[in-house]
């Protein structure tokens, strides 16, 4: 993964002003179908044509330089606030740090928002990995009474602030599905 960081590194900036200047798609065309009721609708954005997998119980979206995992909310969360959510998976994301033998992750930032459509809080953190750190955004989203974990991460340097404003824009172009 180093390698390919450093490959994609001079990019990093095109891609991301290309992305920061896309409107989130507020089309009626189809969408992909997410866990929990949930639908990603991005026509007219990068996220458009990303190859997309499902693997247990998520679904994952890679684009060139970025890739987003969208999964269920574990049950056990089901009755915390976003707040205590998002408190659980910081410790789950130490823990599993220090079982592997790395370092926990640095916090950066908290921030909660909303869009047209749910209730989000995110964070922010550096991840530290094969001699490399990078910025990785999580965050736990809350619409119609239902919730979704994001995690949005890279291979090239992003900023902070960029991939901050990349899961806010992510968030824009998730909605409950009408069937859910």
């Amino acid at each position: 993964m180093s390698e390919a960081r450093t490959r994609a590194a001079p990019l990093a900036g095109l891609i991301s002003a290309v992305w920061l200047a896309l409107a989130p798609a507020q089309a009626d065309t189809p969408c992909h179908a997410l866990p929990n009721g949930f639908e990603f609708c991005a026509a007219g954005t990068l996220w458009q044509d990303a190859e997309g997998f499902d693997f247990e119980g998520a679904v994952v979206l890679e684009g060139d330089d970025l890739w987003l995992e969208i999964m269920p909310l574990p049950d056990q969360m089901a009755d915390q606030s976003l707040e205590s959510m998002l408190d659980s998976l910081a410790s789950e994301f130490a823990q599993q740090a220090m079982d592997e033998g790395a370092r926990a992750p640095d916090i950066l930032n908290r921030t909660r928002f909303q869009t047209s459509q749910m209730d989000v809080i995110m964070l922010t953190m550096t991840e530290f990995g094969n001699g490399d750190d990078y910025i990785v955004v999580t965050a736990v989203a809350q619409g119609n009474g239902r919730h979704l974990i994001l995690a949005l991460d890279g291979d090239a340097a992003f900023s902070a602030s960029e991939m901050e404003q990349t899961m806010r824009n992510i968030a824009e172009l998730i909605r409950p599905s009408e069937e859910g």
